[in-house]
């Protein structure tokens, strides 16, 4: 028990300092942007960890921080869902996916537009609260990124 403990402390840690090491070293700092600039409108339910927790894995959570590991299988479309919080992410494994954006509509969610991305490996993306959308990957490979999400 002692060692998973360790382990874990271990792992948590290394992922901090190589983000912050990452975020002060990088001067060009890619952003897709989902950003939403106002009063926070969706329901808890389009939170990724209940909407789509196959893709998203909580590796660690506490009342001010939430690690999320967050993975895509080849030609798999993740449901739709939201995150809350401002957060850092980066890609360990990142093939070719479509990004769709979601509005609402008629109380329903319809697809508001699409494009096609690859996340850099292993540099830092800063992403604002994103709004419902979902990604469906497009590649031969398996997405796997890490986000830090900030909780306010």
């Amino acid at each position: 028990m002692k060692y998973k403990f360790i382990f874990y402390g271990v792992l948590i840690g290394g992922l901090l300092v190589f983000v912050i090491m990452n975020f002060f070293n990088t001067k060009e700092i890619k952003s897709i942007d989902t950003t939403v600039t106002t009063k926070w409108i969706w329901a808890d339910s389009l939170d990724a960890i209940e909407a789509a927790p196959l893709s998203h894995k909580i590796i660690y959570e506490d009342s001010a921080v939430r690690i999320l590991y967050v993975t895509v299988n080849p030609g798999t479309l993740e449901p739709v869902h939201t995150h809350k919080w401002k957060s850092l992410a980066w890609a360990i494994k990142s093939p070719p996916f479509t990004l769709y954006h979601y509005k609402l509509e008629n109380n329903r969610l319809l697809i508001s537009d699409s494009f096609t991305a690859q996340l850099p490996i292993n540099k830092v993306n800063v992403w604002e609260p994103e709004s419902p959308h979902s990604i469906r990957n497009t590649g031969m490979d398996t997405l796997a990124l890490y986000r830090i999400e900030f909780k306010h």
